[in-house]
């Protein structure tokens, strides 16, 4: 069992109404840029009480810890959505609430030693208009007492009052690092990238109205989200008109472009401006520089978007680390790697977040995925939350760890499954549905049993039963009305599959030049049947005749001895000389597939289309597939009959799947009330999965379809998006005997 886990930033959105302040929402901008990876927070506007559409293609991207809004955005309507599974919502304009994270000048150990930091000590009776331009743009602010320690091991430059205006000289000729990119570094998120033309190449200067406008502040911000700072240098600043005044008119100013620059071409670009007056600001920053072309960019934000992949795997700041354990069944202690920089120096008040991904050597899954409605704190009993990616992320906090260790337990499927239907968490919160109490069925523990003789392998499951040749002879030892029983020989194995082959175009060649000889066959079916029977499939054993009563009974290998007793008569006989071994089928493989109803009329037991709808399900699945087997239902913990079951109960790389599995498709509609469409339409209701599947045997006049039908008519209004999957189940085929013959003929 290994356990990879990598460090990272909090993730948050923040969901505004259309007017809110342009102070208050400048406020919250400078919150987010002292916050590690806080400059990656999206803001969203919402207008009319809904996200406008370009808004929301750059929202569905984001996994979010936590969704912060403003006092007037409707939380419902941000649920309703169904778009996040953070740990909580927060309204931002109460008191009590603020940003979460680490701050982002403990990144200070990452800036190169040859840069230096200005520490801004201005006098309160000094007037300038530029504090917030500089504070936001150039992280240029009074260094507390942490950053002061932090930054021990760099120059640092005092500004006061004396030499303010000197702060472009200092920026171009001492090298001083702009703070405010510590926020960018080592980040772990979504950066997007739009379609067609680039339009970073230059760095750009957005100009508001004084009177402030969101819309210059939000292009502002969120244009930074299809950025990844590849140079330590910033791709935009934001001004107002008094500070773009007092800016141009500092000495050096020229200086200063050259060094926040990309290249020699600056862009002006503003929302709220007319373009006459804009062109007169460009041409006034324009007198300003001689190394510089001054141009106005105009673009339509949000841009559309191409994908996700701005930041590449090997460029995400925080290490992996790889733990390894033999297993999590019992509590395991799970380290907390140190953050890359300043160990041990972030006060117990600043949170990050780990991310935790659980590799399973168990054959059913080896990449385990965790439901949108499991509770995670019921593996690790700390905050924490199941992203987007179906694993699990921590916040982290020393106060609340020990020794840089959590304690760490993922139980079995079963008990998740118990939690998922129990108490399920909805939207952060954790509900308790009607659903007191579920158990395992008979038929459960018999398929159970049936998926263990496999080793509870389904690729091996599927080779055995979608195996034509083979299931016709378990199909016919189940159903047959033999004295004998269920037993077969090796001979007639042989002989049954010698006059197959001629119909599958297959002759054998008794020269044994070619590949399929009858030496091969004998060999091949020997190395099958003893597989089978290591597999517990089939018992080795004797069928004998009762000379006394004439009667044919099959005895295991423990009941043979010289003599045996006739199971019909009682009478012993000596055991005959050189008889042939029998081999008796499991009743554990006839129960779970055929039903013998005492005629040669086949009836297939309801465990077959279950097991053959989870294989479908295991073979669908990309990367972690678990299952339970069929559960019942009670209302009451102490009910001693259930309410209703679920026939098909699993997990797909992260997806909460259930369903109903009938042998015809006619059942599911034909049953008094539709009961198993109409339970399972309960059932979701409450416990809110992503996936309802329907699956059959056979199809009767596409009865099939109309119930999936009847499904989404139901569900259509639903608060939450559910998909309705079908499957017929395959008939088995002579695949491995005529087009991978191996199986056959290639074992030496």
């Amino acid at each position: 069992m290994n356990i990879n886990t990598r460090n990272r930033h909090i993730r948050n959105v923040l969901f505004i109404e259309e007017d809110y302040p342009f102070d208050k929402l400048y406020d919250l901008i400078m919150n987010c840029n002292g916050l590690w990876g806080g400059r990656y927070t999206p803001i969203i506007p919402i207008v009319g009480g809904q996200i406008e559409s370009k808004y929301l293609d750059i929202v569905q991207y984001y996994d979010p810890d936590y969704v912060y809004h403003t006092e007037k955005v409707s939380i419902d309507y941000i649920k309703e959505l169904d778009m996040f599974s953070p740990i909580d919502y927060f309204n931002i304009d109460l008191a009590i609430n603020r940003f979460e994270g680490l701050g982002s000048f403990f990144l200070i150990s990452k800036i190169p030693k040859e840069h230096s930091i200005i520490d801004l000590v201005l006098s309160n009776g000094f007037r300038t208009s530029l504090k917030n331009f500089l504070e936001l743009n150039l992280g240029i602010t009074r260094m507390h007492m942490t950053e002061s320690k932090l930054a021990q091991d760099y120059e640092i430059i005092k500004v006061d009052d004396s030499n303010f205006n000197d702060i472009p000289k200092l920026i171009h000729t001492k090298k001083v690092f702009n703070k405010s990119l510590l926020s960018t570094l080592n980040i772990n998120t979504q950066v997007l990238r739009n379609k067609g033309r680039s339009p970073f190449e230059h760095f750009q200067l957005v100009i508001s109205e004084d009177k402030g406008k969101n819309e210059d502040l939000l292009y502002y911000w969120n244009r930074q989200l299809f950025i990844f700072n590849h140079w330590v240098r910033p791709s935009q600043f934001f001004i107002t008109e008094t500070e773009f005044q007092e800016l141009i008119n500092l000495p050096v100013i020229d200086g200063l472009l050259y060094s926040i620059s990309r290249d020699n071409e600056i862009e002006v670009i503003s929302k709220s401006i007319e373009d006459k007056k804009l062109e007169e600001l460009r041409k006034q920053l324009q007198s300003k520089t001689l190394s510089h072309r001054i141009s106005i960019s105009k673009n339509d934000f949000p841009f559309d978007i191409m994908d996700n992949n701005g930041i590449g795997p090997y460029q995400i700041g925080e290490p992996l680390v790889q733990q390894h354990f033999t297993s999590i069944k019992d509590d395991v202690f799970l380290n907390i790697p140190d953050v890359s920089f300043n160990q041990k120096k972030h006060p117990p008040s600043n949170t990050w977040f780990l991310d935790i991904d659980v590799y399973n050597s168990d054959s059913t899954s080896s990449n385990m995925r965790f439901c949108k409605t499991e509770d995670p704190q019921f593996f690790l009993r700390t905050k924490s939350r199941i992203n987007k990616r179906n694993s699990i992320s921590m916040e982290v906090n020393f106060a609340t760890t020990t020794n840089n260790f959590v304690s760490f337990k993922i139980p079995d499927f079963f008990s998740r499954v118990k939690m998922m239907v129990q108490n399920p968490i909805i939207q952060t919160q954790r509900v308790t549905t009607k659903y007191q109490k579920i158990k395992l069925n008979d038929e459960s523990y018999r398929l159970k049993s049936l998926i263990k003789l496999f080793g509870n392998n389904f690729h091996e499951i599927s080779d055995f039963i979608e195996d034509k040749f083979w299931f016709e002879i378990i199909k016919e030892l189940s159903i047959n009305n033999r004295v004998e029983g269920d037993s077969i020989t090796y001979l007639e194995v042989l002989e049954r599959c010698k006059r197959l082959l001629p119909s599958l175009g297959i002759k054998l060649d008794p020269d044994k030049i070619k590949y399929y000889s009858e030496e091969d066959l004998k060999k091949g079916l020997r190395n099958t049947l003893f597989e089978y029977c290591e597999r517990k499939i089939f018992f080795k054993g004797f069928t004998a005749k009762c000379p006394n009563c004439s009667s044919k009974y099959w005895f295991s290998l423990s009941e043979i001895t010289d003599t045996i007793k006739c199971k019909g008569c009682e009478e012993k006989y000596s055991f005959p000389i050189e008889h042939p071994y029998s081999y008796k089928l499991n009743s554990l493989i006839q129960n779970n597939f055929f039903l013998n109803n005492g005629t040669k009329k086949e009836s297939f037991a309801g465990n077959y289309t279950v097991l053959k709808t989870l294989n479908y399900l295991k073979n669908i699945s990309r990367v972690s597939f678990q299952y339970n087997p069929q559960i019942d239902i009670y209302d009451s913990y102490l009910a001693s009959k259930p309410i209703t079951d679920i026939d098909i109960i699993c997990e797909s790389d992260g997806h909460l799947i259930i369903g109903e599995a009938k042998h015809d498709s006619k059942q599911l509609l034909e049953e008094k009330d539709k009961k198993s469409l109409n339970n399972l339409v309960k059932i979701a209701q409450e416990i809110k999965p992503s996936k309802l599947m329907l699956a059959c045997t056979i199809d009767s006049h596409s009865k099939l379809d109309k119930s999936k039908k009847y499904l989404e008519h139901h569900i259509k209004k639903w608060d939450f998006e559910v998909e309705v999957l079908t499957y017929i189940s395959s008939e088995p085929d002579y695949f491995s005997l005529s087009g991978n013959a191996i199986k056959y003929f290639g074992y030496n």
